[in-house]
């Protein structure tokens, strides 16, 4: 399904991202903790939750669980999980590898809980039991392992509800990653081993082509 909306805010901390994200080679260079350290508010997070239609949809799914228990993937600064807790009641549990962003997110919104984890460290919160997972905005951080990530979400939370979303960028400006996948057809054969409920996706940038994209699935 496609999703029409306004544009995002205009983002100022490319420099930032170039650095310390992606450089304009194609090198990924993947300093979080130096992305965390040197911008406010990295990819306009606080805003975009509020904001993002994709996210909307999240946030009404989850509104229809009868126990809404969320494990939350790459949480960043912690402004989704707290928009989790109050729009849709859950308790949420965010992770980050970044322990700068886990700091701003414990600070801002202390009714969550934040840990400091990476992907591959899933497994530490089985016994949080989700019934929901989200993993928004991190994939592209982890593409070596995405696999082994997947794999861990079927051993540890079968059955729970899991919404990924990223984004893939216009023809011509995504230079790392292109191996794996490059839009969301070449991204639903990672989740095979899962049942893939539903697909959207949200144009960004009408002129750029960009394509935001949220997958629902029964882990």
């Amino acid at each position: 399904m496609r999703v029409e909306t306004e544009d995002p805010l205009p983002d100022r901390s490319d420099e930032i991202y170039r650095r310390h994200f992606i450089r304009p080679d194609g090198t990924f260079v993947g300093n979080i903790e130096a992305i965390y350290r040197e911008c406010d508010d990295p990819w306009l997070q606080t805003t975009d939750a509020k904001r993002s239609a994709l996210k909307r949809i999240i946030l009404l799914q989850l509104a229809e669980l009868p126990v809404r228990r969320v494990l939350d993937i790459g949480c960043g600064n912690g402004a989704f999980a707290d928009l989790m807790r109050r729009e849709a009641g859950a308790e949420v549990l965010g992770m980050d590898v970044s322990a700068t962003a886990i700091a701003q997110a414990r600070e801002r919104y202390p009714e969550c809980r934040f840990e400091v984890a990476s992907a591959a460290e899933v497994g530490r919160f089985a016994d949080f039991r989700p019934t929901a997972l989200c993993m928004c905005g991190v994939t592209w951080w982890i593409l070596e392992i995405f696999r082994d990530v997947l794999v861990m979400l079927k051993r540890h939370f079968a059955g729970g509800l899991l919404f990924h979303m990223m984004t893939f960028y216009a023809p011509g400006k995504q230079r790392y990653g292109t191996e794996h996948f490059t839009n969301l057809e070449e991204l639903l054969p990672y989740f095979a081993e899962m049942t893939v409920l539903e697909t959207f996706e949200h144009k960004l940038y009408k002129e750029d082509l960009w394509i935001r994209a949220l997958l629902i699935a029964r882990i």
